[in-house]
C-alpha cells in the first residue's frame, strides 16, 4: 500500500524533489521510475518524521505543564524531517542513501553497480555531505544489498 502522495510536473526544477507528501519533476523524467521511487522513499522519510514529532507532542504534553509546548511541538510535528535533512549532515546522509539504494533496487542487477558509482558521486558533490567517494559508495553498496 502506498502512502498518500501527489506529483506534480514542472520545470522549475532540474530532475526531482519532494517536501512533505508532494514529489515534484521535470516533465523529461515523469516516467523515469528509479526517481519516482527516489522521491517516494523521501516522501514514507517524511511520514515517519510527522510520526516522531507526534510522539515529541505527546512527550511534552505528559512532562510540561506548560500547553504551549505541546502546541509548538504539534505545529512542527510536519517538519522534522526537513529540520534534520538540512541541518544534520549524518541525517541527509543517512536519508539520501535510503532512497538512492531504492531507486538502484529496481534497476537490472548486473547494472547496479553503474548506479552506485555514479550515485556515490552525487552524494559527494551535490549533497555538502563531507564524504568521500569510497565511503559514499560503501554505504550506498551495503543498502542496496538489505533491500
Amino acid at each position: 500500500m502506498k502512502l498518500p502522495h501527489y506529483i506534480q510536473i514542472t520545470k522549475d526544477i532540474e530532475y526531482g524533489d519532494s517536501k512533505l507528501c508532494r514529489i515534484r519533476l521535470n516533465p523529461e523524467y515523469k516516467d523515469d521510475k528509479g526517481l519516482i521511487e527516489h522521491e517516494y522513499t523521501h516522501v514514507k522519510q517524511w511520514y515517519v518524521g510527522v510520526v516522531v514529532g507526534l510522539i515529541l507532542t505527546l512527550f511534552a504534553y505528559l512532562v510540561s505543564d506548560r500547553v504551549d509546548y505541546t502546541f509548538y511541538t504539534l505545529m512542527l510535528a510536519p517538519f522534522w524531517k526537513g529540520f534534520a535533512y538540512t541541518f544534520i549532515k549524518p541525517c541527509r546522509l543517512f536519508l539520501e542513501v535510503q532512497a538512492f539504494a531504492a531507486q538502484i533496487s529496481i534497476e537490472p542487477k548486473e547494472q547496479q553497480g553503474a548506479y552506485i558509482k555514479a550515485y556515490a558521486k552525487s552524494l559527494v558533490d551535490n549533497y555538502n555531505l563531507s564524504i568521500t567517494e569510497e565511503v559514499a559508495e560503501r554505504k550506498l553498496r551495503a543498502k542496496v544489498a538489505s533491500v
